[in-house]
């Protein structure tokens, strides 16, 4: 698949869905897109067809905020907690350090208009819907947000080279209501679980399980059974602890396998990226 720097090599993306609470792997799906922009819909379908049972809540990273996986997970009446490229930005500290830059634009969700860094409005001017891609996706809607008073503006040089500053986004109202909802400092601080819980994980597959290295090709009939045996091999070791060690865990386990065939159980999980 295509790497970052846009060169065709011999990889796969690996999406893993993984138990907040037991750490233990519910479904893994291996692509060959280099993006998470549709994966969400195939990770939630392997989730359910494991554990007969619907996720009550997705904590993903920013590559997952797009339109089709957030209307995936409307669909499925599935919570979601995902935030957008700035709003990782934002909470990583690492805001550009451009004093104009989009990243300073606060916007306004009652009016719906992006405030700059100098106080002025931008309202909504132009909402469209982009042609379908090649592939025959529904194209992004794209909103466009300017004023006048741009050209007034004494900064306007080190703010625009074009004639007025322009300030795009896309998505639809379920996108931005997504948005609005991560602004929160209750939901920030449940997204922050992710680093506690997921990340870790993630250092031990690879370090202890080689997991990031599969010495055979082949999507389906090699990669995905090694890959496979990988996991199972980490949720048995991760089983057993848990049945040793943890009481609270060992009765989720527990009773998941006895309600394991029935349907409308809830359980969280989290999406991680490799």
């Amino acid at each position: 698949m295509l790497n970052k720097k846009g060169k065709t090599e011999l990889s796969y993306n690996l999406q893993l869905s993984v138990d907040f609470e037991t750490k233990m792997i519910l479904g893994y799906n291996i692509s060959q897109k280099p993006t998470d922009h549709y994966q969400l819909e195939n990770q939630i379908k392997t989730i359910k067809n494991n554990i007969k049972q619907k996720p009550e809540l997705i904590s993903a990273d920013a590559g997952y905020n797009t339109e089709e996986n957030v209307n995936v997970a409307y669909k499925e009446d599935i919570e979601i907690i995902i935030p957008t490229g700035k709003q990782t930005r934002k909470l990583k500290g690492k805001l550009n350090e451009n004093p104009y830059h989009k990243d300073h634009f606060t916007f306004d969700y009652e009016n719906k208009e992006y405030i700059c860094p100098l106080n002025v409005k931008l309202p909504l001017q132009r909402s469209q819907r982009q042609e379908p891609t090649k592939k025959g996706r529904p194209g992004k809607i794209i909103h466009q947000y300017y004023s006048n008073e741009c050209n007034k503006c004494e900064h306007k040089a080190e703010c625009t080279k074009s004639t007025t500053r322009v300030i795009s986004d896309y998505g639809s109202d379920l996108k931005k209501a997504l948005e609005q909802k991560m602004e929160d400092p209750k939901i920030q601080e449940e997204y922050k679980k992710r680093s506690q819980t997921v990340e870790p994980l993630f250092r031990v597959l690879k370090q202890y399980k080689n997991l990031n290295t599969v010495k055979v090709t082949g999507k389906k009939n090699n990669v995905e059974t090694r890959t496979g045996y990988k996991i199972a091999g980490y949720n048995l070791r991760r089983l057993e602890n848990i049945m040793k060690n943890d009481n609270k865990n060992r009765d989720k386990i527990l009773d998941l396998i006895k309600k394991i065939t029935k349907e409308n159980t809830y359980i969280k999980i989290s999406i991680i990226y490799y």
